[in-house]
């Protein structure tokens, strides 16, 4: 790295990252935490500005580094300590090992007072995991425990080394030997700590370790998220519905995220996941100018534009202030257009009837009379149609024998005024029902021109005494259409916007704009003689549908609750008071033959391309000191001898000032979420759309001292492959082109050939690096964590009538990843209440992690796993 750049990143970070000094009374003591310096930020540059972003050379110095630190022979790098497990339990299937290896059916003894990713690798691999109880003591698992455990059926035992207090390790290998079996350690909490003189990880024949330093979580379970379904649907739902959804097949769906070059994309998720709250995190509130909105967790990020350097960094929600820019997007990127919508399928279940059918269909009838007037009636009922295509035949389908409907809905103009009419103004009773003013003749003109047009359905006008018209089309197979094919349900603050009209064209859209501002809203005239088009519902989701909507044609609009006003008033059907009474408003556009066409206005006049006029811009462009915000098409043709500042200038993102930060009220039993998105560590989301961040700082390890156990885990980390070369090396074997395996031909690329059913976990270099730095700080860290041990335990030690706290293992020296307490059953005090307590003075607590995994919802009633013992 250049010397004087790493200067200038080194004097930013320590002003931009001062020393922070704990104060009692007005600080959070967290659970965990992570402490680094501009040692991580200039490794994680370096590897950066290498463009090597896979693993590459930081990896091969921290697989080194690490070896030497814990005693292994061989180190292979994986995203994070679950992935460790799952890659270690995994490699011992190899078919390598014969009869040993694991197989469907093996018992695999483990403690039930755990972690869920310990346990879950071998119910992934089809073996039985034997749950044993723990010590109240050391809280680990218990030799006698092990030991009336063993069945003929018993493989392999995987233990974690408990808040990092090391297993009775002696008398396990004993075991081990005695009995043949494999043995896992997991030490993905015991970085550190040694046992009888040696690390722990060197004793079992493979060891996990993570380098993951506290959960990040995310936002609150009622966050709606954008995404396109396993078929490329667009679907607008509640982060919480599409982890239930997703969780198991996240990589079905895609959501939004930015890439490197600002630009917006549909990406897969590697991971959706949930966390609950839990009493150490508060939950806040983040709202920007224009009404944007998002509920998280004050230690997750946002993302913001900094103001000193322009880069797109991530920002702890406890950190933003009003000051902040927070990043959005007006651009929804295209996710496949969709011409027409075919209705059959909906109809299939209700007995309807279909005309304009192919006669050979008449063939499935049997009665021969019935078949004639069947054809004679152009009617037939839908269960006989078998031979159509909908491509060439203009087949109808409908509930009776009249009245039918097309059976395949093309999407246009037409049809997005008539869907935006019908969120507007629009009920359903036996058909659809649009109210207008008696005024509003051209759009009661328009409803009944497309009813006639699309469907050959004359509605019916009723003048009411309000001064109201209704337009009633009196067709259930239109009701239908809108109810069950559309998805629009029931009831002003219901309704939604079709999931359709974001595969529609622009067009189509803005004829969609047009119908729904023009029912529902207004237009108004500004000084600066610009329009301004409002829109008003009881629904607050239908709004936040609607902007996701105008961003798919560029446009940002502005949320507000209305102004009181002195009476009810009569909106969609319903009385609205004004705690229901909500406006979505945007300029620059007006009415013009049955679309919103773009007015002639300056670009400065449109917020959603306005970008902070940051110090850094104007070096190069020379403006009003009091001028905050410039166009980003004017700003552009300055920087174009910057790439990057001209990159963020001609990206996909905007930019809103933070309105207000608040803390809000959040069950701390209620989860959390957040989605793993690889290579881009962000994610779209919130009231009217903001981007927010996941965190990729975590890492693990898989150490072994055996070589063909060594070559195993890196067939099962790097995708299966049986090729052994390290990242970026080739023909290591000396015999690339001349093996023949499996059925494939001699000399078929090694590189390039599966013998397992692998994975693709491997670390990033960038991650690599940032380990590597907090490597040089581990004896620090681990001088600190055992006299933070020691100071708890003798401040607390006047309590041990009541409390009862860990004991190290015989033979061990504990690197503690905790300070276990128990509530004594004589305690005058629960164990909540001292959790509660301590919460209140801001120290963090969690359990003892999953407590015992067989009373969580995941494993109950599991017929796959096998307790020994009563767990007590």
């Amino acid at each position: 790295m250049d010397i004087q750049l790493a200067s200038l990143i080194t004097d930013h970070f320590r002003k931009t990252f001062p020393p922070k000094q704990f104060t009692p009374g007005e600080s959070t003591v967290p659970v965990s935490g992570k402490v680094f310096d501009q040692d991580e930020l200039m490794y994680g540059v370096q590897a950066v500005l290498d463009g090597w972003w896979t693993e590459g050379v930081f990896a091969e110095k921290f697989e080194k580094a690490f070896s030497t630190v814990v005693g292994a022979r061989y180190v292979s790098l994986v995203n994070s300590g679950s992935s460790a497990n799952l890659i270690a339990f995994s490699a011992l299937t190899s078919t390598v090992f014969g009869e040993k290896a694991l197989k469907p059916g093996d018992e695999v003894i483990t403690s039930a007072t755990g972690f869920p990713t310990t346990v879950n690798p071998i119910i992934q691999n089809r073996c039985i995991p034997v749950f044993i109880d723990n010590d109240i003591s050391t809280k680990n698992a218990t030799i006698e425990g092990i030991k009336k455990a063993i069945s003929p059926k018993t493989k392999a035992i995987m233990l974690a080394h408990t808040l990092g207090n090391p297993l009775p390790l002696d008398e396990i290998l004993d075991i081990v030997k005695e009995k043949n079996l494999w043995f896992i350690e997991d030490c993905c909490d015991a970085l550190g700590s040694t046992y009888k003189g040696k690390h722990v990880g060197t004793f079992g024949d493979v060891a996990t370790f993570s380098f993951y330093p506290a959960h990040q979580m995310s936002c609150s379970h009622n966050t709606l998220i954008p995404y396109l379904d396993e078929s490329g649907k667009w679907r607008m739902e509640k982060i919480e519905k599409i982890y239930d959804k997703y969780v198991n097949q996240s990589e079905n769906i895609k959501i939004l995220a930015f890439d490197k070059n600002y630009k917006a994309d549909w990406v897969p998720p590697s991971a959706i996941i949930r966390h609950r709250l839990g009493r150490s995190k508060d939950m806040l509130r983040i709202k920007t100018q224009h009404g944007r909105e998002v509920e998280v967790t004050e230690d997750h990020s946002v993302f913001i534009i900094d103001q000193d350097t322009a880069e797109i960094i991530p920002k702890p929600a406890k950190e933003i202030t009003p000051d902040d820019y927070i990043v959005s997007t007006n651009f929804i990127p295209s996710n496949s257009l969709i011409e027409y919508v075919d209705i059959l399928e909906t109809f299939q279940d209700i007995d309807a009837y279909v005309s304009n059918f192919s006669l050979q269909n008449l063939d499935m009838v049997k009665n021969r009379d019935y078949a004639w007037q069947y054809k004679t009636r152009n009617a037939l009922p839908i269960k006989y149609l078998s031979c159509y295509d909908l491509n060439k035949e203009n087949i109808l389908v409908g509930l009776s024998q009249s009245n039918k409907i097309p059976a395949r809905i093309f999407i246009s103009d037409e049809l997005c005024r008539l869907v935006g009419y019908f969120l507007a103004e629009g009920s359903y009773k036996n058909g659809l029902i649009f109210s207008f003013y008696k005024n509003e003749e051209d759009l009661i003109a328009d409803v009944i021109h497309i009813s006639t047009n699309l469907f050959n359905l004359s509605p019916l006008i009723i003048k009411m005494k309000s001064n109201a018209v209704n337009i009633q089309i009196d067709s259930k197979n239109l009701e239908i259409l809108f109810k069950e094919v559309f998805k629009i349900p029931k009831g002003a603050k219901n309704k939604r916007i079709p999931w359709f009209m974001y595969h529609a064209n622009d067009t189509c859209i803005k004829s969609f704009v047009y119908a729904y501002t023009r029912g529902d809203g207004s237009i108004k005239i500004l000084e600066d003689n610009t329009n301004r088009i409002d829109v008003t519902s009881v629904s607050k989701e239908l709004l936040n549908d609607f902007q996701y909507l105008l961003s798919k044609i560029g446009i940002s609009a502005s949320f507000y609750r209305r102004n009181k006003f002195s009476k009810e008033k009569y909106i969609n059907k319903i009385i609205a008071s004004n705690d229901e009474n909500f406006t979505l408003c945007f300029g620059g556009y007006q009415y013009k033959d049955k679309i919103i066409i773009k007015q002639n206005i300056h670009d400065r006049n449109n917020f959603a391309d306005q970008i902070p006029l940051l110090p850094i811009f104007r070096k190069y462009i020379s403006v009003s000191k009091d001028q905050q915000v410039i166009s980003k098409k004017r700003l552009q043709k300055y920087l174009k001898s910057n790439p990057r500042l001209y990159a963020l200038a001609t990206g996909d993102l905007s930019f809103l000032k933070v309105r207000s930060i608040e803390k809000i009220f959040y069950n701390k039993n209620e989860y959390v979420y957040d989605f793993s998105v690889p290579g881009k560590e962000n994610f779209y989301g919130g009231f009217l759309g903001i981007f927010l961040h996941n965190t990729m700082g975590e890492g693990g390890a898989v150490v072994t001292q055996k070589p063909l156990l060594h070559k195993a885990i890196r067939q099962f980390r790097d995708w299966g492959r049986d090729c052994w070369c390290d990242t970026g090396k080739d023909n290591t074997c000396g015999k690339r082109f001349k093996w023949q395996l499996g059925d494939l031909p001699m000399g078929y690329d090694h590189k390039y050939i599966y013998s397992q059913i692998g994975y693709n976990v491997k670390l990033t270099d960038m991650q690599a690096a940032i380990g590597l730095a907090q490597l040089s700080k581990l004896p620090g860290f681990i001088e600190k964590r055992k006299n933070n041990f020691n100071k708890l335990l003798t401040g607390l030690s006047e309590y041990s009538k009541h409390l009862s706290f860990s004991a190290a293992q015989k033979g061990s020296d504990p690197c503690w990843f905790g300070f276990a307490i128990v509530v004594n059953k004589n305690a005058p005090f629960s164990k909540l209440e001292l959790v509660e307590y301590l919460e209140s003075k801001k120290i963090g607590t969690r359990s003892l992690f999953a407590g015992n995994l067989l009373k969580h919802p995941a494993y109950k009633g599991r017929t796959d796993i096998r307790v020994s013992g009563s767990l007590s």
